[in-house]
């Protein structure tokens, strides 16, 4: 809807900032709002999740913009549990603060900071406000402005620098939350690897200078694959990036970190952490009973063999039901832990040996023993077997290593779906299949 445009062109004419929320109908693309996607507006989305504070939220309307296929939103800003004064209704409501969120809070945060800066820089023209604002922005998400984040998260000390012509850049990396100096890798299967990087924008208005990147600290298994930013004049809103790989190749927890040089006062030296753990998720365990379709009685015994890891780790089981399908409102039962292994399931021992075992007769010792370790692991049982249902159809008797745990008060004439998951002390998840019962 163009109904308000020729208001909005008015006030700019007047020389005045118009911001609007960006809107939130995401998080498909293409969800862009009137009259925040007029293209003299400046549309403003919303960061914040309870797992990160700079993660899009899912309401954020996405672009591009539906009147002229420009980025949309221009920038982000936080938006998720925003605290502000709220009614008390005549003194009814003893609390007159809340928790908000959606981009309607989002946007007071980047008119304020316009505000501000009006106030420091008096004579700069709006244009040049918003330009300022975008250009200094923390790039979030994809390399470079996009249609998720807009230019970035908004940064009043950056935009401040770059209106008073000082040097200044921001670091981010691409795992969330990009903006906290550490390169968290999630866990690897010890033999592949995953891949992150390191960004440097310049956000001033003035070249800056980098100094080449100390990797002294970037020890296997974390590895660099390329860097375009060492010993390189930056322009003005430019960025490049480093990019690092994890690959383990037996299980653990690893870090190192690099050091980026500049001559930006204050920050000649940004330290970036790096961290990630080799680890193979547990394998799930498999239901014996009862069988999916079984006709049970309000008390119910679920059985299965248990999970197993091939690093050796302890691993938490948990049985969840619920009458709905997808699993909504379910009922979450922990049971029984399976314990550290210290072969790892022959896993760790042998990765170990092998990286030790480079000269020809340790090579030959070496595979005698991981003869004789398969021979202790292969004749130590411990699962197996199938999916076999015979355990869930009424009889009573169970594999040797099998578990159970005894279930009361189902609801009768309900349908539950179950299944079991196993958690690793890596925090690593997998879990069987699902199966339905029938409560009569």
């Amino acid at each position: 809807s163009k109904e308000f445009q020729s208001d909005v062109q008015a006030m700019k004419a007047a020389g005045m900032a118009v911001l609007f929320a960006a809107g939130n109908t995401g998080p498909d693309a293409s969800t862009s709002n009137a009259p925040a996607n007029y293209p003299e507006s400046f549309a403003v989305g919303m960061v914040g999740t309870f797992t990160s504070p700079t993660l899009i939220n899912s309401y954020s309307a996405r672009g591009p913009s539906a009147c002229d296929g420009t980025v949309y939103p221009e920038v982000v800003a936080p938006g998720f549990r925003v605290r502000t004064c709220d009614l008390t209704a005549g003194g009814d409501f003893l609390n007159s603060y809340s928790l908000v969120a959606g981009t309607s809070f989002s946007t007071p945060h980047v008119s304020g900071v316009m505000a501000l800066l009006l106030s420091a820089f008096p004579e700069t023209p709006v244009r040049a406000l918003e330009m300022a604002l975008q250009k200094s922005a923390t790039d979030l998400g994809t390399l470079g402005e996009d249609n998720t984040y807009g230019y970035g998260l908004v940064d009043s000390l950056s935009a401040f620098n770059y209106l008073s012509g000082q040097q200044g850049l921001n670091v981010t990396d691409s795992i969330s939350p990009e903006t906290d100096s550490d390169v968290a890798f999630d866990s690897v299967i010890p033999g592949e690897s995953d891949t992150a990087s390191v960004r440097i924008r310049n956000s001033s208005s003035v070249p800056l200078t980098l100094g080449a990147t100390d990797v002294s600290n970037v020890l296997e298994p974390f590895n660099l694959i390329s860097d375009n930013c060492s010993s390189r004049i930056l322009p003005a809103g430019e960025t490049c990036s480093i990019v690092l790989q994890f690959a383990p190749t037996v299980p653990g927890s690893f870090s190192g970190s690099l050091v980026i040089l500049s001559n930006v006062v204050g920050e000649e030296r940004v330290t970036v952490t790096m961290s990630g753990t080799g680890n193979t998720p547990p394998v799930a365990p498999q239901p014996l009973g009862p069988a999916s379709g079984a006709t049970v009685g309000t008390s119910v015994t679920f059985s299965w063999l248990p999970a197993s890891d091939p690093d050796g780790d302890a691993v938490a089981q948990y049985l969840v039901y619920s009458p709905y399908a997808d699993f909504s409102f379910p009922t979450t039962h922990q049971v029984e832990t399976v314990h550290a292994v210290v072969l790892g399931a022959g896993g760790l021992l042998l990765a170990t040996l092998l990286a030790g075992l480079t000269h020809r007769r340790n090579l030959l010792l070496g595979l005698t023993l991981m003869v004789l370790i398969l021979e202790i692991v292969a004749c130590g049982g411990g699962g197996g077997g199938g999916d076999d249902d015979s355990a869930g159809n009424g009889s009573t008797e169970l594999p040797i290593d099998a578990q159970s745990v005894m279930i009361s008060g189902l609801v009768s004439g309900e349908i539950y779906y179950w299944k079991l998951i196993a958690r690793d002390s890596h925090g690593a998840t997998t879990q069987s299949a699902v199966r339905n019962i029938f409560v009569q």
